[in-house]
């Protein structure tokens, strides 16, 4: 695709960072796993108040218009990803815990109903 003044601009796969799920295209970020919402919103947060969000911890979560963090599919497998590359910390949806064997992850389970709850947890 060529922009003005004839220069051509690339899109390409972030793919290490994000896998599958998102792809950067002209400064943008498209998302294609709601599960992401929640980490998207971290990240710019985390930039806008210039603090970097502490190693060992990750997220999942869909988040509503309101702010409100929505359960996500397949919320064990995730945690089990998690678990196994490494992190010590996972903040999930709050509905995400109905009916989750917590006690079998050796990995620390962080619910949330709100993305305000989120913001405490990574920035006090």
């Amino acid at each position: 695709m060529r922009g003005e003044g004839g220069e051509e601009r690339k899109s390409r796969a972030i793919g290490e960072e994000a896998g599958e799920n998102a792809e950067e295209n002209a400064g943008g970020l498209r998302v294609t796993d709601m599960a992401m919402d929640l980490s998207v919103i971290a990240a710019v947060l985390s930039s806008n108040v210039d603090t970097p969000i502490e190693q060992g911890l990750c997220m999942a979560g869909e988040v509503g218009l309101s702010g409100e963090v929505r359960p996500v599919a397949r919320i064990e497998q995730r945690i089990s990803e998690a678990e196994k590359l490494g992190f010590s910390e996972i903040i999930i949806p709050r509905q995400n815990m109905q009916g989750l064997d917590y006690k079998k992850y050796n990995i620390q389970l962080l619910p949330v109903r709100k993305v305000e709850e989120v913001l405490r947890l990574l920035f006090g």
